[in-house]
């Protein structure tokens, strides 16, 4: 419980990507494309090619 109170932003997205990742999956088709490629131990930025209103949610959902 102290967790959620701790940590609201988390939660919150966890709670987004969960209940609208299945939507995401049927109606749009999202292609990641050279994942292969990210380093695997140090970190890196995604970055939207445009702007649009649902473009965290997508990247979200990689």
């Amino acid at each position: 419980m102290l967790d959620f109170f701790k940590t609201p932003k988390l939660y919150w997205n966890r709670l987004v990507l969960w209940g609208f990742q299945p939507f995401y999956i049927r109606y749009f088709k999202l292609e990641a494309v050279g994942l292969e490629n990210l380093p695997k131990d140090s970190p890196y930025l995604m970055v939207a090619n445009h702007s649009h209103l649902l473009d965290p949610f997508f990247i979200g959902g990689l």
